[in-house]
């Protein structure tokens, strides 16, 4: 079973992760709910948060770089260490132009969810994100 949960992103914070999969997990998991994934591995197939490459906010609000860097550090300290969960793939390694039709909700024409901007320099949550592997490869014994 794989899933595209953005629980940080999109109507919550980094409180919401742990309860949106658990919310997720009881459903897969529910006697008769007909998905047919009962027992089955689960795959976090998207993930991720945005934000504008160097802007940044005491309040760490959405679209800060500090925002994107806590959000993906949440939910991979949660997905990295989850007996249910494969495997995780954050959306996306970098930003990107997008088409005029996403231009009213995406900032500067551009889904800002990447760890690094446009040219590739790395945003905070590039550091984050590498930090949380490091972890999970050492215990994992890599």
């Amino acid at each position: 079973m794989s899933w595209n949960l953005y629980s940080a992103w999109y109507g919550g914070g980094p409180d919401n992760v742990v309860p949106d999969l658990k919310q997720m997990l009881q459903w897969l998991h529910a006697p008769g709910n007909g998905s047919g994934g009962r027992g089955k591995p689960v795959i976090l197939s998207e993930f991720g948060a945005g934000a504008i490459p160097g802007y940044h906010n005491m309040q760490r609000s959405k679209w800060t770089e500090d925002y994107q860097a806590e959000a993906l550090e949440a939910m991979l300290e949660v997905y990295l260490n989850h007996p249910d969960i494969v495997a995780a793939a954050i959306w996306q390694f970098n930003d990107c132009r997008v088409s005029d039709s996403h231009a009213i909700s995406r900032p500067r024409t551009h889904n800002n969810k990447g760890t690094v901007d446009e040219y590739r320099k790395p945003k905070l949550a590039y550091q984050a994100v590498k930090a949380q592997m490091h972890k999970a490869a050492r215990k994992w014994g890599g």
